[in-house]
């Protein structure tokens, strides 16, 4: 594992950070970089960390430099009165009281007991648990969230975010294990005696799905093991996997995916990057390190409790299930994170794979016949129609955290550049419903900070970051259910689901409640009645917002 610059201005030759105020100039005699990830054979320079700049000799974090006055959008009220930070206080506060139990160790949605005050709500007053397969994205995306916030905060604050990181950590472990196959990272799942929380009753739910397209559950038995009932017949029978006593009585949701994976990357690669912490950065460096000899035990797929490949498991470009160009960048980024995070040279050698698999030690660790999974990247299919109506909002989500762990930690600066160059030409695109055009804080947020900030890639991204703070500063202070109308726009088409489809996206405060709702599509018309016993969590504040205060994008009173 790397020791790497978190927030200061580090010159790539030398081991002691200088403060960010520094002037660079003063660096240029004592420094040697490749000035904007020039690679030049046996030149004993080396090139930046991640997406840093080098600027007269010193490693540069490039959104300090050059960096213009970021909008506070004046123009827009902020919800219920609160500050940007104040709303994050209320937010974090709710996560603690409500959607991270200690006995679960991850975060979850709510249905509260009815008359419960939120403002005093706790873990007594929730009658269940809005547990779904997608608990573990979710759930993940707030673990990144806490990365961030630990690396611009101190004192008590600090102390929180790593308290929450540690059990978040511990939850992410008991979701590998509990599927008793390292690597594993199941989609759902139920410990006992936590009330409001139970498997499910219906034996059928545990039957085995023939087609592996179903996601079905299964159940820990009194000796460890996994146990399912066969498609037809009433007698359990083990699966393969044995998780071991200690999970005897458990249960949890199969046919993990891609979708899911992109979460706990993302988070865990976070947590080495930005936390300080030799423990911490342990605990997800020891994860991702599992993920990834899974990986390369099984030719890029992901392999069930059960010894079958999952239903969206598998990554290489050629599976036929996504898009090439999809696949290839989330095994290049999964595989670069997977590498950066940990000491390892079987990983290091499985990234090199997909760089280029034709080497002689790629036989097994990827599949075979492929060309550079680079040239595959043109036929991505993020954007499907001019109009954009049938744009899969998942994948868009997916194809961003790839290109945000390659730009992080692709050991290759040319890589580096070319994710850049893909992530530009994402937000350039004519069509229709293209980046800038979804008002999206998390998608601008991303944007902003992981593009070429140099000057030949454009520079800096103001228009981007002014739309961002509007998102936020229109986020409600709270997220329980609510009556919203249907649209009242002309629709323009059919989305992908055959919903109707406005031209605009639909203001962040006029959403039906979702648990993540930059990763939902924004233009759709449907209404939905509320209920405001359901509370769902806040990652989809909290996430962006830390993010703008690490990148200097919100200062710390806004």
């Amino acid at each position: 594992m790397r020791t790497l610059p978190w927030l200061a201005l580090v010159a790539c030759t030398t081991a002691d950070p200088v403060d960010t105020d520094t002037d660079t100039d003063a660096l240029a005699s004592t420094a040697s970089c490749l000035d904007d990830w020039t690679v030049q054979e046996a030149d004993a320079s080396l090139p930046c960390d991640g997406p840093q700049r080098c600027v007269d000799g010193a490693c540069v974090d490039p959104w300090t430099v050059d960096a213009p006055a970021w909008s506070t959008c004046p123009e827009v009220p902020r919800a219920g009165g609160l500050s940007l930070a104040a709303k994050a206080a209320a937010y974090e506060d709710l996560v603690g009281r409500v959607h991270l139990h200690p006995d679960l160790r991850w975060v979850s949605g709510v249905r509260l007991r009815p008359d419960t005050d939120l403002a005093t709500a706790g873990f007594d007053d929730v009658a269940s648990w809005r547990s779904g397969e997608n608990d573990g994205l979710w759930s993940s995306l707030y673990l990144a969230s806490q990365a961030f916030r630990w690396a611009v905060t101190d004192g008590a604050e600090r102390t929180e975010a790593r308290a929450r990181l540690a059990m978040l950590l511990q939850g992410e472990r008991e979701r590998m294990d509990v599927s008793g196959v390292p690597g594993n990272l199941v989609r759902q799942l139920v410990p006992p005696g936590v009330a409001g929380l139970a498997c499910p009753d219906d034996l059928d739910d545990y039957r085995v799905d023939v087609e592996k397209d179903d996601n079905r559950w299964v159940r820990i038995d009194e000796e460890g093991c996994a146990v399912v009932l066969p498609a037809t017949g009433d007698a359990w029978q083990r699966s393969g996997a044995c998780p071991g006593v200690d999970h005897a009585g458990w249960c949890f949701l199969d046919n993990t995916s891609k979708d899911e994976y992109a979460g706990h990357v993302f988070a865990l690669l976070a947590v080495v990057r930005l936390v300080d912490d030799a423990e911490l950065q342990g605990l997800a460096a020891g994860l991702l390190a599992d993920v990834g000899h899974l990986l390369a035990d099984h030719a890029l797929a992901l392999i069930d409790h059960d010894g079958r490949v999952t239903e969206h498991g598998d990554l290489s470009p050629l599976t036929g299930r996504d898009a090439p160009g999809f696949n290839a960048t989330m095994a290049l980024a999964f595989t670069a994170a997977i590498a950066d995070a940990t000491d390892d040279a079987r990983l290091d050698t499985l990234h090199a794979c997909t760089v280029d698999p034709s080497g002689a030690d790629c036989e097994g660790l990827v599949p075979p016949n492929l060309d550079p999974f680079l040239s595959y990247l043109p036929l991505n299919l993020i954007y499907v129609d001019p109009k954009g109506c049938l744009n899969n909002d998942n994948n868009l989500s997916m194809h961003l955290l790839s290109l945000v762990d390659l730009v992080w930690a692709a050991p290759d600066p040319a890589l580096r550049v070319a994710m850049q160059e893909h992530l530009q030409a994402l937000w350039d695109d004519p069509n229709g419903r293209a980046l800038p055009h979804r008002h999206n804080a998390w998608y601008d947020m991303i944007f902003a900070a992981f593009k070429d900030l140099r000057p030949e890639g454009g520079g800096h991204a103001p228009e981007a970051v002014a739309d961002a703070v509007c998102g936020l500063a229109r986020f409600p202070v709270d997220k329980r259910g609510r009556d919203i109308a249907a649209s009242t726009e002309a629709e323009v088409c059919l989305d992908r689901l055959d919903r109707p489809m406005q031209a605009t996206p639909r203001p962040v405060d006029d959403r039906c409640p979702k648990a993540m709702w930059w990763w939902n599509d924004a233009f759709v018309m449907a209404g939905c009645t509320g209920d405001a016993a359901r509370v769902e969590p806040p990652a989809d504040y909290l996430l962006p917002y830390w993010m703008a205060r690490y990148f200097g994008f919100v200062g710390q009173g806004d």
